[in-house]
């Protein structure tokens, strides 16, 4: 069970948004043309409402950042779910026909973490592109893109207050917190790209067609590890065990467990080749 995400019904929702883009255009050496835009936003709820993940900004594609996938820069987060892990011990207070100790499994309440992409509240986005008319309706630009996209009110990216009650239940030996916490370094992590893209005007439709190349001077690659797992066993039920079964058969199997959090490889690639129908601005 996941205890992220407000329990509300979609029309208790309410939503701030704030949006700011400009552009300018300077013409340079007859019809070269020196182009920016500059765009920025921000999300919030009010009213003691949070934004939902669909609501939040993902940076990245060829509206934005061109050297990145379409919506893949986002802060990463980690989601504590809880869920049973099943525990073979040999009883030695039952003994099977042959004498030997018989198998019993017990369900072990396990807190681990998953790695999320929650998306951020707040996006600063600003493009440069250096235009050339190459002939007809060919044309060449020389680019570069840079932004951020983070949580700027980590207050508003809590968990569920039913899960949370129901994890501290769960788990009375652990100390979770309601906010999601947040990869070291992916919030607000600043990604960059240049390159150079080829534009045709389609002349049907009046939509350029373009191929573009990108190489990325900064990324964000790391090995993200989620926090350590947990778990919970009362001491009525550990001395309910017969002599030595916990601490030897129970334990060390649930110690190996608490040694393998979730860890992804979080590796963008340094350069990239594209085509699209449309313009970046």
């Amino acid at each position: 069970m996941s205890a992220y995400g407000p329990a509300r019904t979609c029309h208790q929702f309410a939503i701030k948004t704030g949006q700011f883009e400009t552009k300018y255009f300077r013409p340079i050496h007859r019809r070269n043309v020196l182009g920016f835009r500059l765009q920025t936003a921000f999300v919030t709820g009010y009213g003691g409402i949070e934004p939902a993940p669909n609501n939040r900004f993902y940076t990245g594609g060829d509206d934005s950042i061109r050297g990145f996938d379409i919506r893949t820069v986002s802060p990463i987060a980690f989601v504590p779910v809880t869920s049973n892990t099943s525990v073979s011990f040999n009883d030695p207070n039952q003994l099977s026909g042959t004498g030997q100790p018989v198998t019993r499994t017990i369900g072990v309440p396990l807190l681990s973490y998953t790695i999320v992409y929650p998306g951020g509240d707040t996006q600063i986005i600003g493009n440069v592109e250096y235009r050339i008319p190459l002939a007809g309706p060919v044309s060449m630009s020389l680019f570069f893109d840079g932004g951020v996209n983070g949580i700027l009110r980590r207050s508003q990216l809590k968990l569920d207050a039913d899960g949370f009650n129901q994890l501290q239940t769960t788990f009375p030996n652990v100390s979770i917190s309601n906010s999601l916490q947040l990869a070291p370094g992916s919030n607000f992590a600043p990604r960059t790209s240049t390159g150079v893209e080829f534009i045709v005007q389609l002349p049907i439709v009046q939509a350029p067609f373009r191929v573009y190349w990108a190489f990325n001077p900064t990324l964000y690659s790391h090995v993200v590890t989620a926090p350590s797992n947990a778990f919970y066993l009362s001491d009525t039920f550990k001395n309910s065990l017969p002599p030595g079964v916990y601490d030897l058969q129970i334990a060390p199997y649930l110690d190996d467990l608490l040694k393998t959090p979730q860890t992804v490889y979080f590796n963008e690639r340094r350069s990239t080749f594209k085509f699209s129908v449309s313009r970046t601005f």
